[in-house]
C-alpha cells in the first residue's frame, strides 16, 4: 500500500540461498532501490522484483518502465548529493542520497549495486549483487 500508484511483480529464485548480513540495513537498501524506481516510473506501470542466485551470489533486481538513465551518468548516480529529479515542483531540490545509502549497504556486505538501461531503452534496472554463505536457507 506503500506505493498504491504502481504495480509490482516479485519472482523469486529456484532455490533458497542464505545471505550473511544486517537485515535492516538490506531492508532499506531495498527500499531505497523500490521507491527509487516507483519515483522514475510512470504511474500504473509495474515495478519488477526478480531474485536469482549462481554459485557465488544473489543479485535482487529492482525495474521499472520509464526515461532511460542518461549515458553521462554512469556511477556518479550512486555518489552522495546527485539526483536526476532536479528541482521539484515546491522549489526545493532532492539530495540524492538513497542511491548512495544502497550502494553504501551493498560494499558493507562484500557486495555491489549496479544501474543500466532495460533493454529498448524504456526504464532502469538495479541489481544489488551480494556473496552468499555455503549453509543452506533454513
Amino acid at each position: 500500500s506503500t506505493f498504491a500508484t504502481h504495480r509490482f511483480s516479485v519472482t523469486p529464485g529456484e532455490a533458497p540461498v542464505h545471505v550473511e548480513g544486517n537485515g535492516d540495513l538490506l531492508a532499506q537498501a531495498l527500499d531505497k532501490l523500490v521507491e527509487n524506481a516507483v519515483s522514475f516510473a510512470h504511474e500504473g506501470s509495474l515495478i519488477v522484483l526478480q531474485l536469482a542466485a549462481d554459485a557465488d551470489s544473489v543479485t535482487l533486481s529492482v525495474a521499472n518502465t520509464g526515461p532511460p538513465l542518461p549515458a553521462h551518468v554512469g556511477d556518479q548516480l550512486f555518489e552522495p548529493m546527485v539526483s536526476l529529479r532536479g528541482v521539484k515542483t515546491d522549489g526545493s531540490t532532492h539530495l540524492g542520497l538513497g542511491l548512495h545509502v544502497a550502494r553504501t549497504i551493498a560494499e558493507a556486505h562484500h557486495g555491489r549495486l549496479k544501474a543500466e538501461n532495460r533493454t529498448g531503452g524504456d526504464g532502469a534496472v538495479f541489481r544489488l549483487q551480494l556473496p552468499h554463505s555455503q549453509r543452506a536457507a533454513s
